[in-house]
């Protein structure tokens, strides 16, 4: 049977033009953006509800097969269809020095920005170097976020809670930065060369160097993230700890030396 995808019918996927095929291929291995872009792609020719064909959607301007964006994004090319947006939220006031984001829109090859203009900011994933999450819940106050992104050459850029879910936007960044930078990180740590996070060094012969002390793997009982803290529990009963903020890429981190990204606790109370 034919597929049937964008209002046309293939024969295969292999019939598909190229761009076509490139877009097909994504919502098919993404569920949630083909369920925003109102797209079915694995359904064959006929077999919708209505048993009719769909035409493109007819709102949204320029969306390049992905999500709708709002219109200051018309004009971001090369970063693939849309993935997400991530609108303004709150009083957004001048930063000075590292701008601070105050609209978002994440495609599949990377981001594009506004911070507090309607000039748009375009980063590619792979031109990011670092993310710094610096997450609290102060007492008696709202839980605050703030990731910070560095690019390759240096120029960073702020996420925080002046852009909406702000969260679930840097878990999207620092899922496809982290994909890209993790094989080579892995490689080199294996190699024996030293690989360092901050105020954290690790090496996989000999330790871990955490706040200028030198702490060799044997001696080590456990490591964990754990109220935005890394905290190290020796054999003979002592600890040391390190405030998660104070490490860039702590997830990568964790995945050297085998602590789970996904267990660690990073807002700090």
């Amino acid at each position: 049977m034919s597929i049937h995808f964008n209002g046309q019918d293939y024969p295969s996927v292999e019939a598909m033009p190229p761009d076509v095929r490139e877009v097909y291929e994504l919502l098919h291995e993404d569920p949630d953006l083909a369920q925003a872009v109102g797209e079915e792609p694995s359904l064959p020719s006929g077999s919708s509800q209505t048993g009719g064909r769909t035409l493109p959607r007819a709102w949204g301007g320029s969306q390049q097969g992905g999500v709708p964006v709002p219109a200051d994004f018309d004009a971001v090319t090369g970063l693939g269809p849309a993935v997400a947006v991530y609108e303004p939220q709150g009083l957004h006031l001048p930063h000075l020095g590292t701008p601070h984001a105050t609209a978002l829109v994440v495609y599949r090859d990377g981001f594009a920005y506004q911070a507090g203009s309607k000039v748009t900011h375009t980063w590619r994933f792979e031109e990011v170097a670092v993310i710094q999450s610096n997450l609290a819940w102060p007492p008696h106050s709202a839980e605050t976020h703030e990731y910070i992104l560095t690019r390759t050459n240096g120029e960073a850029l702020i996420l925080d809670d002046g852009v909406k879910s702000v969260t679930a936007a840097a878990d999207k960044i620092k899922d496809a930065v982290f994909a890209r930078l993790a094989p080579a990180l892995i490689q080199r740590y294996q190699a024996g060369e030293p690989m360092t996070f901050g105020v954290a060094t690790v090496q996989q012969q000999t330790g871990l160097r955490l706040g200028g002390q030198h702490y060799a793997w044997q001696d080590i009982l456990n490591i964990q993230v754990k109220n935005g803290r890394f905290q190290l529990s020796l054999r003979n009963g002592q600890h040391s700890e390190a405030r998660a903020s104070a490490i860039p890429n702590i997830e990568l981190l964790g995945q050297l030396i085998g602590v789970d990204p996904i267990q660690m606790q990073l807002v700090y109370i």
